[in-house]
């Protein structure tokens, strides 16, 4: 799978650390491309783990703060992916994962979480501060 993935402006958020964040989920996903062996396989995946704690961490607080009603349906969806980046590793270590199974799991959480379902949160978001 030869997705590249290229952040324009239907991805932003008006949060300027929030998008930064995307941002370097894109880059994360980008660099899978160069990867050649296991081991790279296995940090590229930990370095996206890593990124998605503290992503997911700072849009929960932002969305509790905001009073976001759904709050806790999001977080259950940011579990539901840190469950599959768990399972993603698992076959990485045991060496039942290509690149190419790695980079669709990236492609498929971009596509449903960033776009469809903090889409739902931005939107509350932006009506609420007037943005």
């Amino acid at each position: 799978m030869s997705v590249k993935f290229v952040w324009t402006d239907d991805y932003a958020t008006g949060i300027s650390e929030l998008d930064n964040q995307h941002m370097k989920i894109f880059e994360l996903g980008n660099n899978i491309s160069d990867i050649d062996s296991k081991r790279q396989l296995k940090k590229a995946i930990m370095s996206l783990y890593q990124h998605t704690r503290t992503h997911f961490g700072f849009e929960e607080e932002l969305m509790k703060e905001s009073g976001y009603p759904d709050w806790e349906k999001h977080k259950e969806a940011h579990d539901d992916l840190i469950d599959e980046l768990n399972k993603v590793g698992e076959k990485a270590a045991n060496g039942n994962l290509s690149i190419q199974e790695f980079k669709k799991f990236v492609y498929c959480w971009i596509i449903d979480h960033i776009i469809y379902q903090d889409k739902l949160f931005i939107d509350y978001y932006k009506e609420r501060n007037g943005a």
